[in-house]
This record gives structure tokens, C-alpha cells and sequence, in this order.
């Protein structure tokens, strides 16, 4: 689950600036509960290096990342996927809430249930 996050993140970081592989870390670190290691951030940079998805340029010793167009449409397919995903995870956990609590979690359920309504209608009607 991490690592589908952490493209997501990289990816959205670096629509807003460009950064260095260690500034990333440093970004999205804020996300998870450790913050990622260069083990797992260096061979996802250079993975999506070797898909065109982001390029670096070198500024002395330093790589700076930054994102390219063919990155853009593969963070908005990250982004519907992602959003799938959370529907179904928010539709399950309502089922399962007034399963276990039937009477006295109703307003939970239906929290949840009403958020995912709305991200249905949002996935629908995409501001891209």
C-alpha cells in the first residue's frame, strides 16, 4: 500500500516544484509514519525515470526531478485509481460498521456512505 502512495505523492510533488530526491523524502515523509527510505524513494525515482514520467537535469552534485507531461496523465490515472479505491474501501466500511453496530453507529455509516457518494459524483465530473 506504501509504495502506491508514495508514486502518488512523488508525483504530486513535483507537479507543484521540482526537488531533489532528498527534498522528497523530506516531503512526503509527513504522510506516513516513518519517513521513506532512500531504499525505497531512489528506485521509484528511477522507475519513473525509465517510463518518461518525470526527468531529472543536475545542478552541480545535486538531481533535481521533475515531472513531465507523460507524468501528468499517468498522476491523473493514479489519482481515478486512487479514488476507485477509496470508494470501495468507504462502501465496505459502512457495510461493516452497521454490521457490527447496527443501532448505535448509524451516523458513522452514513457519514460514510454520503462521503462516498461524493466521491462518486466527483469522479464523475472530473475538474481536469
Amino acid at each position: 500500500m506504501k509504495a502506491g502512495y508514495l508514486k502518488l505523492l512523488v508525483l504530486n510533488k513535483l507537479l507543484k516544484e521540482d526537488l531533489t530526491g532528498y527534498d522528497l523524502i523530506l516531503n512526503v515523509s509527513s504522510y506516513f509514519e516513518k519517513k521513506p527510505s532512500p531504499g525505497s524513494m531512489y528506485p521509484l525515482l528511477n522507475e519513473l525515470l525509465k517510463n518518461k514520467h518525470i526527468k531529472v537535469r543536475e545542478d552541480g552534485r545535486k538531481k533535481i526531478y521533475s515531472i513531465t507531461p507523460v507524468g501528468k496523465t499517468y498522476l491523473q490515472e493514479l489519482i481515478f485509481d486512487h479514488e476507485t479505491l477509496m470508494v470501495k474501501h468507504l462502501d465496505l466500511m459502512s457495510e461493516l460498521l452497521s454490521l457490527v453496530y447496527p443501532k448505535k453507529e448509524k451516523h458513522t455509516c452514513t457519514l460514510l456512505t454520503d462521503t462516498a457518494s461524493k466521491l462518486k459524483k466527483l469522479m464523475c465530473c472530473p475538474k481536469r
